[in-house]
């Protein structure tokens, strides 16, 4: 989970990004924004295993995209319904990565469509 945070104030947060793993390993970019970004955070542990209702599924960005392959992104709203589950009733990956070989690193390099770091 990373959260993004004015600059002028950092008490006030702009957005909340991070990464859905899914009991298959799918895995799906996700991003709370708005002024509700501090009380939807506050309901979410990394790692913790959740029930989510009521969002949107958007287009993903053309650049900067976390998860490179996926066609779609969830966007949370300020009545996205939050529900923490036992852990042990699911079995969900707590990481997923996807690594590729240098050279295509070395391709991405001066790109701005993927985020890829070494």
């Amino acid at each position: 989970m990373v959260c993004i945070r004015n600059y002028k104030n950092l008490d006030s947060l702009i957005c909340v990004d991070m990464v859905l793993i899914d009991e298959e390993g799918g895995y799906v970019h996700a991003t709370i924004k708005g002024d509700f970004a501090d009380k939807l955070r506050s309901k979410l542990t990394e790692g913790g295993v959740y029930i989510f209702s009521n969002f949107a599924i958007e287009l993903n960005k053309s650049m900067y995209r976390v998860v490179s392959d996926s066609k779609i992104m969830i966007k949370f709203f300020y009545n996205t319904y939050i529900k923490a589950v036992k852990e042990e009733d699911y079995a969900i990956p707590k990481h997923k990565f996807d690594f590729s070989p240098y050279p295509t690193l070395e391709q991405r390099r001066l790109k701005f469509d993927v985020l890829s770091g070494l």
